[in-house]
């Protein structure tokens, strides 16, 4: 190619040259995708009515306030206790935790305190508000 370098010249060499194609392993398959199960479908639906009933009431903040308190930085619902361990009906029980707070009492801290905390928390609340957070969900069926 008159008028180029010996370095564009080579640039444009290695440009002009198709790719190799990848191969793949013959034993490759598509992966399968896994389906909700129960307990996800239930919390999803449980989460959905909280966020209603929490909007109404306007807790928007953390209940807890413990020394490791990040006010307002990602705020979730905390169980009394661990997720596995609930019965049908205490799903509802939660309350609002910022993410140091949710953290230091999953991890932490023992069962029975956990529990103590988080019951501590919902005891704090107007009965009013406890009333409307804690009625049971109506199921669609």
């Amino acid at each position: 190619m008159p008028g180029y370098s010996k370095q564009q010249q080579l640039s444009q060499s290695v440009k002009d040259k198709p790719e190799p194609k990848k191969k793949l392993a013959i034993s490759q398959k598509p992966r399968r995708s896994i389906k909700k199960g129960k307990k996800t479908t239930e919390w999803e639906t449980t989460r959905r009515t909280l966020n209603n009933r929490f909007y109404a009431v306007q807790i928007e903040r953390c209940e807890l306030n413990i020394p490791q308190h990040h006010n307002g930085i990602a705020i979730a619902y905390a169980h009394a206790k661990k997720r596995n361990e609930l019965q049908p009906g205490e799903l509802i029980r939660v309350a609002k935790s910022c993410q140091g707070c949710h953290e230091w009492i999953e991890y932490h801290v023992g069962k029975p305190e956990m529990q103590r905390i988080i019951d501590e928390a919902i005891n704090k609340r107007p009965t009013a508000v406890n009333k409307i957070l804690l009625a049971p969900i109506q199921s669609r069926t």
